[in-house]
């Protein structure tokens, strides 16, 4: 068991469960957030979870931090905002699986974690600290990331980014590239869509895209996910290779998958004790097939931070 710490957005993600008797659009809040999804998987695979976040002084906020507790992260480090409302997100899922976000975020109670309420002691132990880009886009979550990178990177953890590109929370394109960008040196393991690599680097092919990041910047190893077709892997050592999706169908709602999946990654990451330039490509592909077994069956499943997963569920799949 690792200990594991990541700061960032938890929110409600209001997700479409059917129409109601007059056809209207039913909706279930979830408790959500990439970084506290990621979290959920991770503890449930047995790992010691934290979370900085911050949440509204309302029912929404009580409820988003009984459920860290329910699916093993600690609230310890959460801070409740008087004054900024608990974070929504209207999801919109389409036939496919695919889905779409509209916030109601202005600026949101997940934005006001500041970096005195990252407290050093949090790091203490910790194997792993994971961030996203969306504690980038406003004061004081950006510096509170920045205060959270240099603790974690002074205790000597390993450093996990996953940038999300959610269009509506920037100004523009290029500011959310810009910062999305600004923070790459940090990481030693990215985690990004063949979309968010393609934004990132103006590369549409996974290969020139990672190579792009890698000549770059100091990453030690990249995860591009493609979806149902599995993810792509590629290390600073040379050695890439790719691992399939599952075919199974019941795909539900794919929200939440690619955090599983990140989180699934990281747990077998860990677990292996070894350093990632020391990895063989059968491992690297390990660690690949584990995250995509963790993000095929969140999204089977509607809500990914209470989505059910375990080793044993694993082992069926």
């Amino acid at each position: 068991m690792a200990k594991v710490i990541s700061l960032g957005e938890l929110l409600i993600d209001s997700t479409p469960v059917g129409l109601s008797a007059q056809g209207h659009p039913l909706y279930e809040a979830n408790p959500g957030g990439a970084p506290a999804n990621m979290l959920a998987c991770m503890a449930k695979l047995g790992n010691e979870a934290y979370l900085f976040g911050c949440v509204g002084k309302d029912g929404y906020g009580q409820f988003l931090l009984n459920s860290l507790e329910k699916n093993g992260i600690s609230a310890k480090y959460m801070k409740q905002s008087q004054d900024q409302l608990t974070t929504l997100d209207v999801v919109t899922i389409y036939e496919d699986g695919d889905r779409d976000f509209v916030f109601y975020r202005n600026p949101g109670a997940d934005t006001q974690i500041a970096p005195e309420d990252v407290r050093p002691e949090a790091f203490e132990g910790a194997a792993l600290f994971h961030f996203g880009s969306l504690s980038l886009t406003h004061e004081p979550a950006r510096s509170a990331t920045l205060r959270a990178l240099d603790l974690a990177r002074e205790k000597g953890c390993l450093i996990s980014y996953d940038p999300n590109l959610r269009p509506p929370l920037w100004p523009s394109l290029d500011r959310a590239r810009e910062a999305m960008l600004s923070v790459m040196d940090r990481a030693d393991v990215l985690k990004v869509s063949q979309e968010e690599a393609e934004f990132l680097t103006g590369l549409a092919d996974p290969d020139a895209a990672a190579d792009w990041l890698l000549e770059r910047y100091p990453l030690r190893l990249i995860f591009v996910t493609l979806g149902a077709e599995g993810c792509r892997y590629y290390s600073r050592a040379g050695l890439r290779g790719a691992a399939p999706g599952i075919r199974k169908g019941g795909v539900k709602d794919t929200t939440g998958s690619g955090d599983y999946f990140f989180g699934g990654a990281l747990d077998a990451l860990l677990r292996l004790n070894t350093p990632i330039e020391k990895l063989s490509d059968q491992q690297l592909r390990a660690l690949a097939e584990q995250g995509n077994r963790c993000g095929y069956l969140v999204a089977t499943q509607t809500g990914a931070l209470g989505a059910k997963l375990s080793r044993r569920m694993l082992e069926e799949l």
